[in-house]
C-alpha cells in the first residue's frame, strides 16, 4: 500500500510539474515573447509537449491528454479534442481495461464531444456500447452508468428519436432519486430533459423543469454560478423556441447582463449568451440589432481568438445567415465567400464546416436568380463532402436546396429524384419525425402534385 501511495504521489506531482512548466507558463507573458498568448497557444505548445516529456509514462501522459482534450472541447476545438481523447483513450488501455473507471471517463468524454459536434449517430452507438458494458460489471445506480443514459437521451433527443429518449430518460427516474437535486448529474438531466421536453411540444412543462434547476442550483451554488445560469439559459431558448420572444427576450438580456458584469464582453461565457441574445431578436424581427450584435463579437473573437477559431467562423456563418434573411443577398454572397477562404485554407476542401459554408453561399447565389451558379456551388460542395457529410443530415439539406433550384430552372423529374434522396437522407439521420424529414416530405410532395 505504501508503494501504491507512493506512486501515485509521484504521478501527482509529475501532472502538478506539467501543468504549471508547459501548460501555465506558455500563458506567462513575464516568460514568454507573446503576451498576448492565446489559451489555444498554450494548449497546442502543451500538446506538442506532453508525448516528449513523458515517453514511456502511459499513465502520466493518458491523463494530461484527457485533460487537454476535455480543455480544447471547452474553447470549441472539437477536432483537437477527439485527437487528445483518443489518445488518452489508446493509451489507458495498455495498462487498464476498457470497462475501468478511468477508461470509461474517456470514452464518456468522447461521445459528449460527438454530440458537440452533432455527430449523433457515433454518439449513441458508443453509448449503447457504454452502458451494455456497465450494466454487466456495475450496480444499477452506478454514476458512470446514469452519466451515459443522460447523454444517450440527450443523442436521441437530437436524433429525432424523441419518444425512445423519453422512454429512457422516465427510466432513470429512480436512479436519479437517490443523488441530491444539486449534483452535477441531476442538472445535467435537468438540462437535457427540458430540451427533450421542449422538442416533443411540452414547452410548458420544459419550462418548468429548467426554473426548477435554476432554483435549485441557485440555493446551492449562488444566482451567479455557471449551472445557474445555464438553466435560466434553457428556459430563455425554450421560451424563444415556442415564439414567446416578449418574455425570452428580457430573461437573455438579464442574463447578458449579469455575465458581462461577472466575466466581462470578452468571456466565452458573455459571447455565447450574446449569441442567443441575437437569435431571439432575430426572430423577433429586429435584424438590424442582429446584426450588430455579431458583427461586435465577430471582431472581439477575430482579435482574441483568431480568424480561423470556431467560434469566429461560427458567428462569421451567423451573420451571414441573418444578411440573407435581411434579404441583403450580395452582402450575404460575399460574408459566406470570405468565411470559405478561411475555412479551406485551414480545414481544407472536405471539412464538414466548409461544405455548409458552401450550402449557404448557394443559397445566398441562389437568392438573386443565379440558379444555375447555385447548383454548381451545391455539387462543389456535395464532392467535397462526399465522406465527410455521408452520415449527416446537412447532406439532405444540400440536396434539398439543389431539388430547389433545379425546379426553378424547370428541371422538375430532376428536382424529385433529389427531394427524395434528401429525404431518405433525413430518415437516415434524425429519423422519420423529425423537423428536416416532415418539411423534405412536404416539399416533395409539392413536386409530385406539379405545383
Amino acid at each position: 500500500m505504501r508503494d501504491i501511495a507512493r506512486a501515485e504521489t509521484a504521478k501527482l506531482k509529475a501532472i502538478n510539474a506539467f501543468v504549471s512548466e508547459d501548460l501555465l507558463s506558455s500563458a506567462n507573458p513575464f516568460r514568454e515573447n507573446d503576451p498576448d498568448l492565446s489559451m489555444r497557444e498554450a494548449l497546442d505548445r502543451a500538446r506538442l509537449r506532453v508525448g516528449t516529456r513523458f515517453a514511456g509514462e502511459p499513465a502520466i501522459e493518458s491523463e494530461l491528454r484527457e485533460t487537454l482534450g476535455t480543455t480544447y472541447a471547452g474553447v470549441g476545438e472539437l477536432d483537437l479534442a477527439r485527437e487528445q481523447l483518443e489518445q488518452s483513450l489508446a493509451l489507458r488501455r495498455r495498462f487498464e481495461s476498457s470497462d475501468s473507471v478511468g477508461a470509461i471517463a474517456v470514452r464518456l468524454k468522447l461521445a459528449e464531444r460527438a454530440v458537440a459536434a452533432s455527430d449523433f449517430v457515433a454518439a449513441e452507438g458508443e453509448l449503447q456500447k457504454i452502458i451494455a458494458e456497465l450494466e454487466t460489471t456495475r450496480t444499477a445506480n452506478d454514476e458512470q452508468l446514469l452519466a451515459a443514459r443522460i447523454t444517450l437521451v440527450n443523442a436521441l433527443g437530437a436524433l429525432g428519436k424523441s419518444e425512445q429518449a423519453l422512454a429512457l430518460d422516465q427510466s432513470i427516474d429512480t436512479q436519479v432519486a437517490l443523488i441530491p437535486p444539486f449534483h452535477d448529474l441531476a442538472l445535467d438531466r435537468g438540462d437535457v430533459r427540458g430540451h427533450l421536453l421542449l422538442t416533443l411540444g411540452r414547452a410548458d412543462e420544459a419550462i418548468a423543469v429548467f426554473d426548477q434547476s435554476a432554483q435549485i442550483s441557485a440555493e446551492a451554488y449562488g444566482a451567479a454560478d455557471h449551472r445557474s445560469l445555464r438553466s435560466l439559459e434553457g428556459k430563455a431558448r425554450a421560451l424563444r423556441d415556442v415564439g414567446r420572444l416578449a418574455d425570452a427576450l428580457p430573461v437573455l438580456r438579464d442574463l447578458y447582463a449579469q455575465r458581462l458584469a461577472i466575466f466581462g464582453e470578452e468571456h466565452r461565457e458573455t459571447l455565447r449568451n450574446h449569441n442567443e441574445l441575437a437569435v431571439a431578436l432575430s426572430r423577433s424581427g429586429d435584424r438590424p440589432a442582429a446584426i450588430a450584435i455579431w458583427e461586435k463579437d465577430l471582431q472581439i473573437k477575430q482579435r482574441r481568438l483568431g480568424p480561423a477559431h470556431a467560434s469566429t467562423l461560427s458567428t462569421r456563418y451567423n451573420l451571414g445567415n441573418e444578411l440573407i434573411a435581411s434579404g441583403l443577398f450580395p452582402q450575404a454572397e460575399q460574408a459566406f465567400r470570405d468565411l470559405l477562404a478561411v475555412e479551406t485554407s485551414v480545414r481544407g476542401e472536405s471539412d464538414p464546416g466548409a461544405v455548409i459554408t458552401r450550402m449557404s453561399l448557394a443559397n445566398a447565389v441562389g437568392r438573386q436568380g443565379r440558379h444555375a451558379e447555385a447548383i454548381a456551388v451545391l455539387d462543389a460542395a456535395l464532392l467535397a463532402g462526399r465522406e465527410t457529410m455521408a452520415a449527416r443530415p446537412e447532406r439532405g439539406i444540400l440536396l434539398g436546396y439543389r431539388s430547389r433550384n433545379l425546379k426553378a430552372l424547370g428541371r422538375i423529374d430532376e428536382a424529385r429524384r433529389d427531394a427524395q434522396q434528401a429525404m431518405d437522407v433525413f430518415v437516415a439521420t434524425v429519423g422519420t419525425e423529425h423537423r428536416r424529414t416532415r418539411q423534405a416530405r412536404e416539399w416533395l410532395a409539392t413536386l409530385a402534385n406539379g405545383s
